[in-house]
């Protein structure tokens, strides 16, 4: 591999990076269905009458080139114009803690948002794409054949395998979750910018799949949509997480956080469901289950040491 390979691919590693290749990639994609535009042809001779030059008989030049060519003749605004990715919509929506909100975009498709998550939409002439940057999110995805969705999340990617269909997505501490509501889903492990790679997974209604940050995989199938979707009614629904995982979704929700002040309570681990505005109710469930001591100071409930456990104690679903 060459220097420059290799520097180019370091660079690329990096997921912003890699998103700004996929616009520029998208740009000369924009290029080529204008190169036999009458409009751009004028430009073109009204550059070179302005130049007193004439065009060769024959001419071999690289891209690179081409674009320095293009941005001399028509001048950085109008290049830019011609170059810039071909965006129907671009927009970012997000919610507070506690808050739900349901977006409907431009294409038909719909997006419902979790409390304090954040997500952004971009429609291309070619695609349309959504980032989940933080916590959770459903989409409801209109069928547009012109135009297929991508829904990336961290390093994966998932897109309806007809075109249409609705799932939702969760960001964990680390890891990421898919469960498929209606249609089938492609879920990709990697992507390429913002374009999906990699062999993909198929998923069908009611299966759901947990990739971890090491890329390896668990699914699930069976599941009911009503408590893996529970949180759309303020219901969180947890299968063998640990306690601090389950305080941090909570904390998205409740006027009274939950602070873990020990690691081993932390590390803790239990499945259930629970109203996610009432942390002191999760609180005291943990308590009477794991015999955890639990006090309420500065506006926050704190969940310390684990005490001796009681006999016939044991762990299990609350």
């Amino acid at each position: 591999m060459k220097p420059d390979d290799a520097a180019f691919r370091a660079w690329l590693a990096e997921p912003a990076h890699a998103a700004a290749f996929g616009q520029v990639c998208d740009a000369w994609y924009d290029m080529d269905q204008l190169a036999d535009a009458p409009e751009l042809a004028a430009m073109r001779r009204e550059a070179l009458a302005r130049t007193g030059g004439a065009p060769p008989a024959r001419a071999l030049v690289g891209r690179r080139r081409a674009m320095t060519g293009l941005v001399a003749c028509l001048g950085a605004g109008a290049a830019y114009t011609l170059l810039k990715p071909a965006e129907v919509q671009a927009a970012t929506f997000t919610t507070a803690r506690g808050e739900r909100r349901t977006v409907r975009l431009e294409d038909g498709s719909e997006l419902l948002l979790d409390a304090r998550s954040s997500v952004t939409v971009r429609h291309y002439r070619s695609r349309r794409v959504a980032e989940i940057q933080h916590g959770r999110a459903m989409f409801s995805i209109a069928a547009d054949r012109e135009r297929p969705f991508h829904a990336f999340a961290r390093q994966c990617c998932f897109s309806p395998a007809d075109g249409a269909g609705s799932f939702s997505v969760d960001l964990g501490p680390d890891w990421t979750q898919l469960f498929v509501v209606t249609g089938s889903v492609l879920a990709h492990p990697s992507r390429d910018g913002d374009r999906p790679a990699g062999r993909d997974v198929r998923l069908h209604a009611r299966e759901a799949m947990r990739i971890v940050g090491n890329g390896s995989a668990t699914r699930r199938s069976g599941l009911d949509p009503a408590v893996e979707l529970g949180w759309r009614q303020g219901r969180l629904a947890f299968k063998d997480e640990t306690l601090a995982a389950m305080a941090a979704r909570i904390n998205d929700y409740a006027p009274v956080p939950i602070m873990i002040a020990d690691a081993k309570t932390a590390a803790l681990r239990l499945s259930g469901t629970f109203d996610a505005e009432d942390s002191l109710a999760f609180a005291s469930a943990v308590s009477s289950y794991f015999g955890v001591d639990v006090k309420r100071t500065g506006g926050a409930v704190i969940l310390g040491s684990v005490l001796p456990p009681q006999e016939g104690h044991r762990p299990g679903t609350i």
